[in-house]
């Protein structure tokens, strides 16, 4: 009869180990879902952000993007071009060495060249 407690107990230690590690081991299963989970949401967001970058890339590397820039920002012209500097505006009216100018735009105009 000894034999057979003692039998008993050990199958029952071995047993209760057994679950402890089966337990451990859906916990880190679990954990590791979750952490699957984190780094796709965190691959969709990146292969995103990849995909905005590589179109802004292509815009810039074409000549229509440095064009404008040279325009817009350095005040450059195509040869052949010129430009046209306007008076400041003041409430959508002309202002020609401070003083406002009335009456219709082609007054306007041949006051600004003349």
């Amino acid at each position: 009869m000894g034999e057979n407690k003692l039998f008993r107990f050990i199958v029952i230690l071995i047993s209760f180990g057994l679950c402890l590690s089966a337990g451990r081991t859906i916990f880190d299963l679990w954990h590791r879902r979750d952490l699957i989970t984190n780094r796709q949401k965190d691959l969709t967001k990146i292969t995103t952000e990849n995909q905005t970058l590589e179109a802004r890339l292509k815009e810039i590397q074409g000549g229509d993007y440095v064009e404008r820039i040279a325009r817009d920002k350095l005040g450059l012209v195509r040869d052949g071009e010129s430009i046209i500097l306007l008076p400041d505006t003041q409430n959508g009216e002309v202002i020609r060495r401070g003083e406002e100018s009335g009456g219709p735009n082609w007054q306007k105009w041949w006051k600004l060249f003349f």
